[in-house]
């Protein structure tokens, strides 16, 4: 019984110290340490977790552009300059296959490492090269960022969303918004633009049957 008891304490303090780690790392505001937290428990002391207000201000700017085009990756024409320097970090090149130019490189690659100018975002990741080379060196992330601003006018290369917005607008993810272009990083999506931008992250072009 002595034992049952024991084992119901540590559990409680064991779902307590999940709960205010969790909590205190989604939230941005741990200031210890799970071992030190284990402490604090275990002495008795008391707990503060202290929330910051986010602010929820939205700022819209351009225009929505409703009817989009699907294009596969090594023909889009959309950001000329900032596509160009975005290439150039990543050393994609152009190629010609019978008569078709296009483009070749660690992002043009499937998952069977055949060269494909119908690309996607998820072939990117699933991309050894692409991760080990790229993607996990730090300075090659703060090249993309720095370009960012070229893309939507918006977006300031120290802005922390920055890296997500010089992705979305090379591999033309959700609706682009035009005079100016912006990426409106405080705007909620819709239902309908996220699948959309799941769907192209996911997949190359291809034909979708309406129903």
């Amino acid at each position: 019984m002595k034992s049952k008891k024991l084992l119901t304490i540590k559990k409680i303090t064991l779902d307590a110290l999940v709960a205010v780690i969790l909590t205190s790392q989604i939230l941005g505001c741990s200031a210890v340490g799970s071992k030190e937290l284990l402490d604090m428990i275990n002495r008795g002391e008391q707990i503060v977790i202290e929330i910051s207000e986010p602010s929820y201000e939205v700022v819209v700017k351009g225009k929505e552009i409703r009817q989009i085009d699907w294009v596969q990756l090594d023909q889009l024409k959309t950001f000329r300059e900032f596509r160009s320097e975005f290439d150039k970090i990543f050393n994609i090149n152009l190629v010609t296959e019978n008569g078709v130019n296009g483009k070749n490189g660690v992002l043009y690659v499937d998952e069977k490492g055949n060269r494909n100018g119908n690309s996607s975002l998820r072939y990117a990741f699933r991309n050894k090269q692409f991760i080990t080379k790229y993607w996990n060196d730090d300075s090659v992330r703060s090249q993309i960022v720095k370009i960012a601003p070229m893309a939507y006018k918006d977006v300031s290369d120290n802005a922390r969303y920055a890296l997500y917005a010089a992705l979305n607008a090379y591999f033309d993810l959700i609706y682009d918004w035009q005079n100016p272009d912006s990426f409106n990083p405080t705007q909620s999506l819709t239902r309908e633009e996220f699948y959309a931008m799941v769907r192209r992250a996911d997949a190359g072009v291809e034909e979708i049957e309406i129903d």
